[in-house]
């Protein structure tokens, strides 16, 4: 947040998508592990309902994020 905070611009936006593409990919990362190992049978099928949710919100976040490092270098 810091760092964020003395960015703006085009520059702000780069980093803020990365953040944002790190994060949903430790998000997907737990999801999926809780999917496939938790004891909770409740709390594994949110998990499992919750991830292609995150998969496709990783991927949008990664398309956006390229699109600004393309567009602005």
């Amino acid at each position: 947040m810091d760092r964020l905070s003395e960015l703006s611009g085009a520059e702000f936006d780069r980093q803020y998508m990365q953040h944002m593409v790190e994060a949903h990919t430790k998000d997907v990362s737990m999801y999926q592990r809780q999917a496939e190992q938790g004891e909770d049978p409740e709390l594994k099928a949110f998990a499992a309902e919750t991830v292609p949710i995150l998969q496709e919100h990783l991927q949008l976040a990664r398309s956006i994020s390229e699109n600004l490092t393309q567009s602005n270098p």
